[in-house]
């Protein structure tokens, strides 16, 4: 934003880290649009997406999906101990929207025209 940083990702094969958006950016989106980035990337090639939370953000990862699967803690100085989970989502592999075939482009419709979603996979020609 404005030619500056404001948050960052990155993957470790199917392991989510350093996911950080600058305090005054947080609470508008920009950590959502990075963990959906970083989620479907990882949904290209692996079945589940793996995080390590910090208590603060553990919150966030259960909203987002993600359980718990162990619990971790690493004595640091002065005496001190860093808990953090070890967490997992069950990801889908993202479907293409659109379609290109002999000339023509088909687009996934997910929804009814009511507005229903009737479990059926539709692509609407034009």
């Amino acid at each position: 934003m404005e030619d500056k940083f404001i948050g960052t990702g990155s993957l470790d094969s199917n392991n989510i880290c350093r996911v950080f958006v600058l305090p005054q950016y947080q609470q508008k989106g920009y950590g959502s649009l990075i963990m959906d980035f970083l989620e479907e990337k990882v949904s290209l090639e692996y079945d589940k997406a793996i995080i390590d939370a910090s208590l603060a953000a553990f919150s966030i990862y259960i909203k987002r999906g993600y359980i718990s699967v162990a619990n971790h803690r690493i004595s640091v100085k002065n005496g001190r101990v860093l808990f953090y989970e070890v967490m997992e989502k069950e990801l889908v592999r993202p479907i293409h929207k659109e379609i290109s075939y002999n000339g023509r482009t088909f687009t996934l419709i997910e929804n009814t025209s009511n507005g229903e979603v009737n479990g059926e996979t539709i692509f609407h020609y034009h």
